[in-house]
Parts: C-alpha cells; sequence; structure tokens
C-alpha cells in the first residue's frame, strides 16, 4: 500500500500504481478469511479515491466506515469519515457528507484525550459542505440555482476556511488557501485573491502536479474574469494535456471542463464570476455523480486521509 502511495502522488507512475492496485486486490481476495487482510482490505478501501472513481470510493469508504466503526477503532473511523463525507461530497450526496463530517466532530468532541490527525481537514470538508448543501443542492435536483444564495453560503464558507487559520503543515495547507482563492473570485474581489494566488504560486512547486494545476485554474480564472484572455488561454493551453494522477478518474470531466472554460475565454462578452463558474454545469450532460463537484469554473477540493 506504501508503494501504491508512492507511485500514484510522488513518483506519477500510472501503470505501476495500476500494477500493483490489482497485485494487492488480488492478495486480498486469496487472504479473505485471515482477520489480518480484512483489516488490510479496509486500509485499501480507505483510500480508495486513489484508485476507483467517485462513485466507486464512495461505496468502498461506507465499508471502511462500517468496518472500523464496529471494532470501535476511533481513530481509523474519524479518518475513514472523512474520507466518506469527502466521496459523498464530491458524489453530491450531500446529507450524508453532513453526517459523517458530523460523527467526526463528536469522535473529538467525545474523546477528549484521543489525538485526532489534522483536524483541519475535517474543518474544510463541513466548510465545502454546507455550502453545497445549501447553495448548490437545487442545482442537483432540479438544474436551478439562486445567485443570491449561492453568493450567501460562499461567503459564509470563505469565513469558515479563513478561520481554520494559518496552517504550519507545509502543502496540504494550499488546498485550504486554493479554496479561499475560489470562494474570492466568486464572490469577485479580485485583489484579496490576487494577493492568495501570488502567494501560493512563490510556494507551489511545478512538480506538484495537483496543486499545480488547481493554482493554475485559479490563475485561469482570475485572468478571464479581469480582462486578460489572452493569459488566461495561455495557461489553459499548457494544462490541457497534463496527468494528474490523484484526478485521473475524473479525466472525461475535466476534458469537457477545459473546453466550456475556453468558450468562455473566447466569448466576446466577460463573464460575471456566478457565469463562470457555472458555465459548464447548465450547459453539459451530467457525466457521472461527480460532474456536480468537478464541472465548475472555480474548482474546489476536498481532504482525504490517503497515506497510511
Amino acid at each position: 500500500m506504501i508503494l501504491i502511495s508512492v507511485h500514484t502522488d510522488r513518483i506519477y507512475d500510472d501503470k505501476k500504481t495500476n500494477y500493483l492496485s490489482k497485485k494487492m486486490e488480488s492478495i486480498l481476495k486469496d487472504n479473505k478469511n485471515s482477520e489480518f487482510f480484512k483489516l488490510m482490505e479496509h486500509h485499501y478501501k480507505r483510500r480508495s479515491a486513489m484508485f476507483y472513481p467517485p462513485p466507486m470510493a464512495m461505496r468502498c469508504s461506507r465499508s471502511s466506515v462500517e468496518y472500523f466503526g464496529s471494532r470501535y477503532d476511533i481513530n481509523e473511523e474519524y479518518k475513514a469519515q472523512c474520507i466518506l463525507g469527502a466521496n459523498c461530497l464530491i458524489c453530491g450526496e450531500y446529507n450524508e457528507a453532513k453526517n459523517a463530517i458530523e460523527r467526526c466532530i463528536k469522535l473529538v468532541d467525545c474523546n477528549p484525550d484521543t489525538s485526532f490527525p489534522s483536524q483541519y481537514k475535517i474543518k474544510n470538508n463541513h466548510a465545502l459542505v454546507q455550502f453545497f448543501s445549501i447553495a448548490e443542492n437545487n442545482l442537483k435536483m432540479s438544474n436551478y440555482l439562486d445567485e443570491n444564495i449561492v453568493l450567501q453560503s460562499a461567503r459564509v464558507a470563505l469565513k469558515d476556511l479563513e478561520s481554520i487559520g494559518q496552517i504550519n503543515n507545509g502543502e496540504v495547507s494550499y488546498v485550504i488557501c486554493l479554496n479561499q482563492v475560489s470562494f474570492l473570485l466568486l464572490l469577485g474581489e479580485f485583489e484579496k485573491a490576487s494577493l492568495l494566488i501570488a502567494d501560493l504560486s512563490s510556494k507551489v512547486r511545478k512538480d506538484d502536479l495537483f496543486y499545480s494545476y488547481y493554482l493554475n485554474n485559479m490563475k485561469i480564472a482570475y485572468n478571464c474574469l479581469t480582462g486578460n484572455r489572452e493569459l488566461a488561454l495561455e495557461i489553459l493551453n499548457s494544462i490541457k494535456d497534463v496527468f494528474v494522477p490523484l484526478i485521473k478518474n475524473c479525466q472525461k470531466i475535466f476534458h469537457h471542463r477545459n473546453q466550456a472554460i475556453e468558450e468562455i475565454i473566447c466569448n466576446e462578452k466577460l463573464p460575471t464570476p456566478f457565469q463562470f463558474n457555472y458555465y459548464y454545469l447548465t450547459k453539459e450532460q451530467v457525466v457521472d455523480s461527480s460532474w456536480y463537484f468537478f464541472g465548475r469554473g472555480l474548482l474546489l477540493s476536498d481532504l482525504q486521509f490517503l497515506s497510511l
């Protein structure tokens, strides 16, 4: 499992990752009656977002939550619930996502003597769940969005993310900052967004493919919304063919999304932030349930426990 994580998130060797994943699944299948391998199976399922499309990852994380909950392993259940909440959020299952994240919060509150890791991940996901469940549930249900409600919910989410504070934990804090940029752009607060983009640009390494990809998407949005179409198009063309391992299972969505953003950039009329964010969502057919999460102009990111 360590090798799978390394080849997925650091070495970026997709063929080797697929080989190791199939090998791992074969070993687990051959040892399904072993208690040790049952434990390993659910550790593997907890990291399923690394290997499977979001709907399948969501099903695997449900199984992981049930397993660790039944063993009263509160630390592993905490991480599994966080991942279930994230995968449900991505798949548009907002009530289940909210319940999973609230379970994480309850585990922390009820076990003050237990050290639970990376609680900012829970806070990040909670802010996103609140935003989606309030602002965007109507889009999923009836293809309609109330702009005023969306912007009001974005302000609340931004405040929640800012309240997490400065995290001195390296690259993991980038996601929270990138989410802040996304909400700032949606709210039309371009100056604040520009300052955060500049700060992130000085810190994110180009070989950190996930963060670089998200950061470049923020730069595309910022330049498009502020009228610098040429630079927005130049950045978009530079990332079209970039392979990003952590979103490889959503490549079809990102391909169509890039096409939609190019249409917006090349349109004579400058879009509002709201129009930029939801253009693709209201234009394209649903690819799968993660379409509601990834198919937007202003990307957001959940946080999960994917390492051992």
